[in-house]
């Protein structure tokens, strides 16, 4: 069994053999100078259903490449339109991405705010540090200072008794009792 495509393969053979074989013929004509009304009216025929022959096989290659060309303008189509849906996605994909390069502008403009005051911040709390602890030291001279006065005082007083001070106090300690 031959597939449709052998068969056509084999039927294309033959009618180029047998149209190689008609055009042999007509040259030969020129040589033949007795022919005979039979064998040209033959050869007519023989030469018209080449032709034939070959009309139908030119009709049925003109049918497949209409058909091939349905086919081929139907994908042709679908890929426009492929196409036309990639293009609406790009367009769609483009906006997005200069959507998000805008927000992160945005956000990196923000966020310069942010380290600078953040910056500003932190300047004031260790300014605010530098200045309590100038102010702890400040005071903790100051009762050193104050220390060393009460001390100084206290050792003054007890080198200074004063018996009358001491008097009242004992008089007034024995009255209380």
């Amino acid at each position: 069994t031959n597939s449709p495509s052998q068969l056509k393969s084999q039927s294309n053979e033959q009618l180029d053999t047998s149209k190689d074989e008609i055009e042999e013929k007509i040259q030969n004509i020129e040589n033949i100078d007795d022919m005979d009304m039979e064998t040209s009216l033959s050869l007519a025929v023989e030469a018209g259903n080449a032709l034939v022959h070959e009309n139908a096989k030119l009709k049925d290659e003109y049918s497949s490449l209409q058909e091939k060309f349905v086919r081929m303008e139907g994908m042709l189509a679908n890929k426009e339109e492929m196409i036309e849906e990639i293009e609406a996605k790009a367009e769609r994909y483009r906006s997005k991405i200069e959507e998000l390069r805008e927000q992160i502008q945005h956000l990196q403009t923000q966020l310069e705010k942010e380290k600078h005051l953040k910056l500003e911040i932190q300047k004031a709390y260790e300014d605010n540090d530098n200045e309590q602890s100038s102010h702890i030291i400040d005071q903790t001279q100051k009762i050193s200072e104050l220390k060393k006065t009460i001390s100084s005082l206290e050792s003054k007083l007890n080198t200074q008794k004063d018996p009358v001070c001491d008097c009242s106090i004992n008089l007034v300690a024995t009255q209380t009792t």
